[in-house]
């Protein structure tokens, strides 16, 4: 056996041809999205509108479902298959019996409505259709890569897939139980239905998209006209933390996409105070939280700016009432969607949320501690290409804060702050939209805009966003693409303000497309993770899906291979893992074509966490993989035997006991 090199002969077609093993099924989900958005259009619904609705029920119906299908160990391919075909059944059912569609004269609408567009908004528009079909292109051409992906993102996906379920279970990297899960809900689902993980990333691109549209929608709540709308969708979709994790199997564009809808359909709310607006901005929330746990933050300050703020200036008490009535029904809605979640992380942690949350949240809250957590969450945004500015921000804020600058108490352990520019989807920064952002609030007072009161609280969440994530997190390296929710909500905002100065405008909304468009090409196409373009020779056209999973650490690809290869070779039905907290999972069930469900399974052994009580205590399996010293793992002084080893990985097999 050579260990630098996979035996492809081994490896069946569809981990070699991306283009291969997609199987129809996967097209489920799609046609799910067209029947409900043709389902609220004939309702009334404009078709934007229909579509965010589309993206919340498709969504709730995968956390539903997914929920059900685990209680009884039933998360397989067959079942999730059977229930999405019923779920199009339902919908054509229901649009059978609607009223007649009308779509003719929407049609016509819409192409009189291109048709009144002027030159710059077509250039607006053509520019995020590009950004789309580009990310769109990477998503669909690159496997997941990403390294929360390959350590708990993915790897949970499999481990779901081969137990059938989404019940915790004992894994050295606890992250995968704790963490919220929906994201993943929607992977496993695409993952099941099509046999593979070709279609992972398009979980957050769709999520990407369906923000950019939620920004024009918000803008249009806030009383502005089309180029407003268009405007802000440009600006959501050349955010270059977003652009960058578009094509990515992490959670923060589906998180913030939630985030957005709740906003959206909260601003709708306070304007209409119907049952079903309330419905759906209790699911948006539900969602959100049901996502990642910076959504509490978000969500908290959206519902103060918004709904607190609308509640306090109403000027009617039975307005009021019922106002205060729609919220509470909202708020138990989006905590019953977290029932089963939490449940189970009070089972094992003794609190809804699990782990070891005192890690990412400040010791203690200071005015110091905000001003300088403020100070340095914003500098993640100041890098530049050039290298002297950068230590000279760093100068900067050293010479202000002082001790303060790595202040134990409020910055994440083992990091240091510094000032660099990457093109990283996980620590990238955002220069040009923070600059916006700023401008947006210094000029907010002084601008002509109608409806200013909602506009105002819409700003006010926008801001307390920023100062609640500063005031309950740590600092952290890569707490840019945490910032991502904030970016996108203010994304109406700036568009807004700059609409805001009707004779400066013709100056205002050139300059900045031209800004933000010329800051965000690299980022579109020199990924380092999924680059467009060839870097030091290498693409996502150029370079074999197995390889590609390993561009953030390339250096391990040779080992994993030859590992997994040594795994076959002894054709065990169970392998065990033997990791550490942030060891690369995934990659191990990718090699081993496994990721779908296939043979053979893994299982992490010897865990010394809290998850280890989950074990049956079954015996070990024959054939193991550690990422750790043997000789201070549990398999030390077992009776073994090494199969492969390498600086990163070994393959040990068990002798059975006598």
């Amino acid at each position: 056996m050579n260990p630098g090199a996979l035996d492809l002969t081994k490896v069946s077609p569809e981990r070699i041809d991306p283009l291969l093993g997609m199987y129809p099924v996967a097209l489920i989900p799609i046609s799910l999205i067209l029947l409900v958005v043709l389902l609220f259009v004939r309702r009334g619904y404009d078709p934007r509108t229909a579509l965010a609705t589309s993206f919340l029920l498709i969504a709730l119906f995968i956390a539903v479902t997914t929920e059900a299908a685990s209680a009884l160990d039933a998360v397989a391919r067959g079942v999730l298959a059977f229930v999405w075909a019923g779920f199009a059944l339902v919908l054509v059912g229901a649009l059978a019996i609607q009223r007649p569609w009308g779509l003719a004269g929407r049609a016509a609408d819409s192409l009189r409505g291109w048709s009144r567009l002027t030159g710059l908004d077509r250039l607006m528009a053509a520019i995020v259709a590009v950004i789309l079909a580009v990310t769109l292109l990477i998503a669909l051409a690159a496997p997941p890569n990403n390294w929360d992906s390959m350590t708990y993102h993915m790897a949970r996906v499999a481990e779901w897939i081969s137990r059938q379920s989404v019940a915790f279970y004992p894994t050295a990297i606890e992250r995968q139980n704790f963490l919220m899960p929906l994201a993943e809900y929607q992977i496993l689902h695409l993952q099941l239905l099509s046999g593979s993980d070709h279609f992972a990333n398009l979980v957050q691109w769709w999520s990407f998209f369906v923000a950019i549209l939620l920004a024009s929608l918000i803008v249009r709540e806030l009383g502005q006209p089309g180029r407003a709308q268009l405007l802000a969708a440009l600006i959501a979709a050349t955010i270059p933390m977003a652009i960058l994790q578009a094509s990515s199997t992490q959670n923060d564009l589906v998180a913030a996409s939630f985030c957005l809808a709740f906003a959206y359909f909260l601003l709708r709310l306070v304007r209409s105070l119907t049952l079903q607006d309330a419905l759906l901005a209790g699911i948006a929330l539900g969602l959100a939280l049901l996502t990642k746990g910076t959504a509490y933050i978000y969500c908290a300050a959206i519902g103060l700016g918004i709904g607190v703020g609308s509640l306090l200036f109403s000027e009617r008490r039975a307005t009021a009432s019922l106002m205060l009535r729609r919220f509470v029904l909202l708020c138990a809605v989006g905590l019953v969607l977290n029932a089963g979640f939490f449940w189970r992380n009070y089972q094992l942690y003794g609190n809804v949320l699990g782990g070891n949350n005192a890690h990412y949240t400040n010791e203690k809250l200071t005015a110091d501690i905000l001003a300088a957590n403020l100070l340095r969450n914003a500098a993640l945004h100041l890098d530049t290409p050039s290298e002297p500015i950068n230590a000279q921000v760093l100068q900067g804020l050293q010479r202000a804060l002082g001790d303060r600058i790595n202040d134990p108490r409020s910055t994440l352990s083992g990091t240091v702050f510094l000032v660099a520019h990457v093109i990283d989807e996980d620590s990238s920064g955002n220069l040009s939209h923070f600059l916006l952002i700023c401008l947006a609030f210094l000029l907010l007072l002084v601008s002509d805009l109608p409806g200013k009161r909602k506009v105002y609280l819409y700003a006010a969440a926008v801001l307390l966003a920023i100062l609640l994530y500063a005031a309950v997190f740590r600092w952290q390296p890569w707490a840019t693409r945490l910032h991502t929710t904030i970016f996108l909500l203010a994304a109406p905002l700036i568009a807004v303000v700059v609409m805001g100065f009707p004779k400066a405008r013709r100056i205002l909304v050139p300059g900045v497309v031209v800004l933000v468009v010329a800051y965000s090409v690299p980022y579109l196409v020199a990924n380092p993770s999924r680059p467009l373009l060839p870097q030091a020779g290498r693409s996502v056209f150029n370079t074999s899906r197995l390889q590609q999973y390993f561009a953030v650490r390339p250096y391990l690809y040779q080992d994993y291979a030859a590992a997994m290869d040594a795994v076959r070779q002894l054709q065990v039905e169970e392998v065990g893992l033997l990791l550490d907290e942030d060891g690369w999972e995934y990659p191990l069930w990718a090699l081993a074509g496994s990721e779908a469900g296939g043979a053979p399974h893994f299982r992490h052994v010897g865990v010394s966490n809290v998850t280890g009580t989950l074990d049956a205590a079954k015996e070990l399996p024959q054939a193991i993989v550690t990422t750790l010293p043997i000789d201070a793992s549990p398999l030390a002084g077992l009776d073994q035997e090494v199969i492969f080893q390498s600086e990163h990985i070994t393959v040990v097999r068990l002798e059975p006991p006598p």
